[in-house]
């Protein structure tokens, strides 16, 4: 393999590795205090779409009385530009809403549930929203340290390849 070619697949599989993720579906998302968590499942399949209605629901789970709880959910883009709050409706352990989501990008998804003592129980989670028509709006830049950081990487990483290409003669010996 020449070493363009191994350059190329080396430049490849590093960006490849350092690109963003987007948040899972049914992944267990911790209460803000400690006091329980929820399950959340957005339809349609867990990969809701900008300007297409969604549903929201959690599966709560809680030590905390449920019964006569209050409900909202709070929708924000990461930029601010969207900032939305919904009543949920609740039954039993299960929470639920629709929203369509105005435009592609990165959402903090809060759920609080307003419990009979006066607790608080608030679920916060990201949701990134990659299909549909609308715009996307702004993402937070990344900051400068992470952009270095990476070019500093990418860049040790092709030195490193080439050196270990142009002595591979003296460290094959080594290698036995």
């Amino acid at each position: 393999m020449g070493i363009k070619k191994l350059t190329v697949l080396i430049t490849a599989f590093i960006c490849i590795g350092l690109g963003g993720a987007r948040a899972s579906a049914h992944e267990f998302i911790q209460e803000i205090s400690g006091r329980g968590g929820a399950i959340l499942h957005i339809s349609p399949g867990d990969d809701p779409a900008a300007d297409e209605e969604s549903h929201a629901y959690y599966e709560i789970k809680t030590d905390e009385n449920l019964a006569g709880a209050s409900a909202n959910i709070n929708f924000r883009s990461i930029d601010g530009s969207i900032d939305k709050t919904l009543p949920v409706t609740l039954k039993g352990s299960t929470a639920s809403v629709g929203y369509t989501f105005p435009a592609r990008g990165t959402y903090i998804v809060t759920l609080f549930l307003g419990l009979k003592d006066s607790k608080l129980l608030q679920l916060k989670t990201s949701l990134q929203i990659t299909r549909g028509k609308g715009t996307a709006i702004s993402q937070q830049p990344a900051p400068a340290w992470a952009k270095a950081g990476s070019i500093i990487a990418i860049w040790g990483v092709i030195i490193l390849a080439f050196s270990a290409i142009r002595h591979r003669k003296a460290l094959l010996p080594k290698s036995r």
